[in-house]
């Protein structure tokens, strides 16, 4: 006979509600910072700063970038934004 995993025991145990309960409470607020799983905002616009400026370093990406920008507007029928 196949012995039973601690997880797989754990699963089949009844589950306590009250700590569930705190334990989505707790997820809840700290994402009610604006801070999601983890970070800080400051943090996470240093972050996309670096890679911006790690992509756009590699010019033939850029400019195949644009061409796609470039067809997708010509397809939509959308002309240039007024000045």
């Amino acid at each position: 006979m196949a012995t039973q995993t601690n997880q797989s025991r754990q699963a089949l145990e009844p589950r306590d509600s009250n700590r569930e309960n705190e334990t989505a409470q707790e997820r809840a607020q700290y994402a009610s910072l604006g801070r999601g799983w983890h970070g800080d905002p400051e943090g996470h616009a240093a972050a996309g700063r670096k890679g911006g400026q790690t992509v756009s370093r590699n010019r033939d990406h850029m400019a195949q970038i644009g061409r796609k920008g470039g067809h997708a507007r010509k397809d939509t029928g959308q002309s240039k934004p007024q000045s």
